[in-house]
């Protein structure tokens, strides 16, 4: 007795005849959907299918993949060696060879249009995420020069004011330093009493208008570049919650955008073994490790997560195997449909840090 799925439905075959079926309906997204689900795992027809054939007391069938079947008291799974002939059945339902064509096509069109969305997905992500790698390395670059440059003039902002984005706002609003106001920058009181300190005996030479013009449209270049930074990542922060929210909810949403980047897509982040996910990042270093020894990487990408960064070196490489591990979880739940457990996993995750640092 063999049970094959296809197009149609789920048949349950003896001898090639049709004994028992569950016909799925005509409407061609809803038979995508049904054998999408037989990817991983059986979908409702299936169900349905076994358990009619547990009550008729049949206690083994021939299936094709015996994995993604559950297990269920009474019946064992066999692996069939013979392929399926949809035509055969399609006769035995009086269904012409045009019909099944067309239908066969119409499906296959879905699931192939549906891989292609979730491969665009990912491309979307991942082509916003590391434009914030590149503009946060062309910020810290072009930010170095800002310091350069208008040090010249007022050398000692830079010793009170730390924050890029605060010291470019300054400089691109205010320009020459005896026109700085401090009182709507995101500057404390102690800052602002350390700058007006260092106005009366700065040591930097006088700008002239032309000169504090040109560095000003500079800061204002900076400026414009974080504002494109912080859209990009509210809109990578939007679209991973919508596209992977196991992974959005264990980690934040940038960082599971960079590991998503670092796998290439999220189904292949899905089928990597934990102790992969830990090193995604560090390939570098990865392989320093096997052409010269020493000592392996214990975290990759993966280390910027607050926990790990903020914990003990000791404990940081067991940290890391815990989260690769709720990673590999959250990603198989994303890639495959599954249920939201991202509070779960997180609460387990949290758990093995408190345990770690009191022991």
């Amino acid at each position: 007795m063999r049970l094959e799925t296809n197009v149609l439905g789920v048949f349950v075959l003896r001898e090639g005849r049709i004994i028992e079926s569950e016909l799925f309906p005509e409407d061609v997204e809803q038979i995508a959907d049904q054998l999408k689900k037989t990817s991983q795992g059986v979908c409702e027809a299936e169900e349905k299918i076994l358990d009619r054939l547990i009550e008729t007391g049949v206690d083994e069938v021939l299936v094709d993949r015996p994995k993604r079947f559950p297990r269920k008291e009474g019946i064992k799974y066999l692996q069939t060696r013979e392929p399926g002939d949809l035509f055969d059945l399609g006769s035995q339902l009086g269904l012409s060879r045009d019909y099944l064509k067309r239908r066969l096509t119409e499906v296959n069109k879905n699931l192939t249009s549906e891989k292609l969305r979730s491969r665009q997905e990912d491309a979307l992500i991942i082509q916003a995420v590391e434009s914030l790698d590149d503009l946060t390395e062309a910020g810290n670059l072009l930010n170095e020069r800002l310091h350069e440059w208008y040090g010249l003039h007022y050398p000692e902002l830079s010793e009170h004011v730390k924050k890029p984005d605060v010291y470019s706002k300054l400089v691109a609003e205010f320009g020459l330093r005896g026109n700085l106001e401090l009182g709507e920058i995101g500057l404390d009181e102690n800052q602002r009493q350390r700058i007006k300190e260092s106005l009366k005996n700065s040591l930097g030479v006088d700008f002239k208008t032309q000169d504090i013009h040109t560095v000003s449209k500079l800061a204002s270049g900076i400026n414009t570049l974080y504002e494109t930074q912080s859209g990009i990542e509210d809109y990578v922060r939007e679209r991973m919650r919508e596209f992977a929210p196991n992974l959005s909810g264990l980690l934040d949403e940038v960082l599971a955008a960079k590991l998503l980047a670092y796998a290439g897509s999220l189904k292949q982040l899905a089928i990597l073994p934990s102790g992969t996910i830990q090193v995604l990042g560090a390939e570098d270093a990865f392989f320093r490790f096997l052409k010269s020894g020493g000592k392996p990487p214990k975290h990759g990408v993966i280390f910027m997560h607050p926990d790990i960064a903020g914990s003990d070196k000791k404990i940081r490489g067991k940290l890391a195997r815990t989260l690769a591990s709720k990673i590999a979880i959250a990603a198989k739940l994303d890639a495959f449909k599954g249920e939201n457990q991202s509070m779960k996993l997180r609460k387990q995750f949290s758990e093995r840090v408190k345990s770690l640092k009191t022991n």
